[in-house]
């Protein structure tokens, strides 16, 4: 369940995930908004399934009314214009991929159609195919055609590939009806555990010319990103922070995001190393705890202290 309040806006909404065996799980969403005296409902409902090496999945999303959401009601609009709603009248979504595991190769094709507010239209159809070289190199290829107002295309192909155990490089090139861009990156990605880190550099050449570069850090009590970019001689940039606040186990306790479950660890003594899984997961604080954010429920969970310190 979600909500989305504002000074002019009431959001709220319910969605569902049920297994149906081995014909997939199913999924459901109903949404209703008010905002500025205009009511909106949004409805949703999905199928995905694995057959073999064979994925499925098909989706369709509609709205009626007006029905608005916090960043709509929040853009800023066009000069002269009235404010539009930037949630689609409909979307409907469907893929198919397919794994040929002894060729370590993979091939996907998908189809959406989308109707926005304004009445236009978007058909656009897709395929990729992936290869597997081995030493974790690995080919791509994509393409699609929007065969709606636009009559927009494009394609992209690239190649990745490690340096080390926790660096990986990637270059490519993508073409559309505007342009074509060549891209190289390096990025290394953080573990989630404290004291991890993660960043990311890339460049591009061509019509779409820009330079940028990203890095996060995850601490025991939150995660902090930011981002920097340089593009047709502007500079933007952004930072972000998330975390978690649990009022449990006899004090507050400041984290990483909750999604699953999560403990308190009371090891009755300051500095304690705490492992999850046989990993390092943190220190106990003054109060001789510690939260664990991560956990599995419904499962069995590892969970240790290191006494060598005691």
């Amino acid at each position: 369940a979600h909500a989305e309040v504002s000074a002019d806006l009431i959001d709220v909404g319910v969605g569902g995930l049920f297994s149906a065996g081995y014909l997939g799980t199913f999924n459901g969403a109903v949404a209703g908004s008010l905002f500025e005296g205009e009511n909106g409902v949004f409805l949703q409902a999905g199928w995905s399934a694995h057959f073999g090496n064979l994925g499925v999945s098909v989706s369709t999303s509609r709205t009626f009314g007006e029905f608005f959401d916090l960043a709509a009601a929040t853009a800023l609009p066009e000069i002269g214009q009235p404010l539009v709603s930037s949630v689609p009248r409909a979307i409907d979504q469907a893929s198919l991929n397919y794994s040929f595991r002894e060729l370590e190769s993979g091939i996907g094709v998908n189809f959406i159609h989308q109707l926005d507010n304004e009445g236009n239209r978007s058909l656009i159809v897709g395929g990729s195919y992936s290869q597997n070289f081995g030493h974790d190199i690995t080919g791509f290829v994509s393409a699609f055609s929007d065969f709606g107002d636009t009559r927009e295309y494009g394609a992209f192909a690239g190649i990745s590939m490690p340096l080390g155990e926790t660096i990986s490089a990637s270059t490519g090139a993508n073409a559309t009806r505007d342009g074509w861009t060549a891209v190289a990156e390096a990025a290394r990605q953080n573990d989630g555990l404290p004291g991890s880190h993660g960043w990311r550099v890339s460049h591009g050449e061509g019509d779409q010319r820009f330079t940028a570069a990203s890095g996060n850090y995850v601490s025991s009590v939150g995660r902090v990103d930011g981002r920097i970019k340089h593009q047709n001689g502007l500079v933007s940039g952004n930072m972000s922070t998330e975390g978690a606040a649990v009022l449990a186990g006899g004090g507050l306790f400041l984290g990483n995001q909750i999604y699953d479950s999560f403990a308190i660890v009371d090891a009755g003594a300051a500095g304690v190393p705490v492992e999850y899984e046989n990993r390092f997961a943190g220190k106990t604080g003054s109060n001789g705890k510690l939260l664990l954010p991560h956990l599995r429920s419904f499962q069995k969970n590892k969970i240790a202290i290191d006494v060598t310190n005691l």
